[in-house]
């Protein structure tokens, strides 16, 4: 499979140092095998078809910057997971994080460590906001999110949520403890695109 066979569109945005790779995918995404090996068993052994679909393609948009980066794919290189779920190769001295949300993925590579995540802000507006910001924020996220009009709120929590995962990825172990984390802390961006999704980045 081509890459433009893969994605809607695709763009790559400099955050931080690092070159962060973003696209999108339609619903009837063809999955294919991939490799390695351990990584095309963890796609199929996803129970719901938009789980494996997202799985794929954010491992076909790596394949993508390694290849515009070393000039080799993700074939030519060991990759393994980690109890923790995040994915490393001894092979690269490149650092990489990837992530996935509705009809999005974004993979990030770098010199050092980081961590990246994506969201849907329209994902956020079907949700309860309120009720999921007393469960995710810190009392000072909470002040400023309650004090934001409506409409204005489902953007605000997908950019706190995206800064804390990326955090937590960046670091990599643990257990992911949203309140515990301060979205501002540490080395972090977040940047809202037009097509409804945030990308956000943390290094060290």
């Amino acid at each position: 499979m081509l890459f433009y066979d893969t994605f809607d569109s695709y763009s790559k945005l400099q955050l931080l140092g690092a070159d962060v790779y973003f696209a999108t995918f339609e619903d009837g995404l063809q999955v294919t095998n991939v490799l390695p090996q351990a990584r095309n068993e963890y796609v199929q052994s996803a129970a719901e078809a938009k789980i494996k679909r997202q799985r794929f393609a954010v491992w076909r948009l790596l394949d993508v910057a390694l290849k515009e980066r070393t000039g080799r794919g993700v074939e030519s290189y060991i990759f393994t997971r980690q109890p923790c779920g995040k994915w490393t190769s001894p092979d690269l001295t490149l650092h990489f994080s990837m992530s996935h949300s509705e009809y999005a993925v974004a993979a990030a590579i770098s010199d050092r460590p980081v961590g990246v995540d994506v969201q849907s802000v329209k994902e956020f507006s079907r949700r309860d906001c309120a009720a999921l910001a007393n469960r995710i924020l810190t009392e000072r996220e909470k002040r400023d999110f309650f004090a934001l009009p409506l409409q204005s709120r489902p953007s605000f929590l997908a950019e706190l949520w995206a800064a804390k995962e990326s955090l937590f990825k960046l670091d990599g172990n643990g257990v992911f403890k949203p309140r515990a984390l301060h979205a501002d802390s540490g080395n972090t961006i977040c940047k809202t695109l037009s097509c409804g999704y945030v990308v956000a980045l943390s290094t060290v």
